[in-house]
């Protein structure tokens, strides 16, 4: 009974001392979504259990194929703002769980990290959308505009939140839904809402992903900003 009581013990991964982003991108790390093949609806069922009730118009549309579904969220102002979109993916490449030091899909939390595949690509940015929630743009195709309220905002909440940031055009080195959006006149803005260093930033869709607590906590703050200043009432 000591040798279980010990496992145990080592495989907790989350304490209520965590803060609650934390705790949730733990929750969401411990959901598989590898892609193939995907299962997001399993993601898409617990998103829904973390918004019902708080007056959002809540989707979940499936897709032809089997354990797939898209998750939307919808919260209603009174029209006096623009609207905005979060919008992420909850699918994850795979892993070589022999080269992991943790299990990837334990959602550990150590050493002021979240672990885990999809903590920076893109399970971090859901937990911060998801906690943002209770806060509560036209534009040529190629290219979004470098001014307006939704730009501006995220300018100035990056300063506020991280003093030497530069906000600055970059280009990704991978595919977005970015031209989709911008084709029909909304424009867009590619962020991951925390900040990681070069050497973190290598590990993702590799072994041992992971993200800072610190981070994931500013990046709230951050996108928080944002959605008070562009689409709260």
């Amino acid at each position: 009974m000591r040798q279980l009581l010990l496992c145990v013990l080592c495989v907790s991964a989350v304490s209520a001392a965590d803060p609650e982003v934390a705790r949730l991108l733990s929750d969401v790390i411990r959901i598989d979504t590898s892609n193939p093949p995907g299962n997001e609806a399993k993601l898409a069922e617990f998103l829904e259990s973390k918004f019902a009730g708080q007056g959002f118009e809540i989707d979940i549309i499936p897709t032809p194929q089997p354990g797939k579904s898209h998750f939307i969220a919808r919260l209603r102002g009174d029209g006096t703002k623009r609207p905005i979109l979060l919008a992420g993916h909850e699918d994850v490449v795979g892993v070589e769980r022999e080269k992991w030091s943790v299990d990837p899909f334990a959602g550990v939390i150590r050493d002021g990290y979240v672990w885990g595949r999809g903590a920076i690509d893109f399970k971090g940015g859901l937990a911060i959308f998801a906690l943002s929630r209770g806060a509560a743009v036209a534009a040529p195709p190629r290219e979004s505009p470098k001014s307006g309220i939704l730009y501006d905002a995220l300018v100035k909440q990056a300063q506020a939140t991280w003093p030497r940031a530069r906000v600055t055009p970059y280009l990704f080195q991978a595919g977005t839904d970015a031209a989709a959006w911008r084709s029909r006149g909304v424009p867009v803005y590619g962020i991951y809402p925390y900040p990681i260093t070069a050497q973190d930033l290598e590990r993702m869709h590799g072994n041992d992903e992971r993200v800072p607590i610190a981070s994931l906590e500013s990046g709230l703050r951050m996108i928080t900003g944002v959605l008070l200043d562009v689409a709260a009432r």
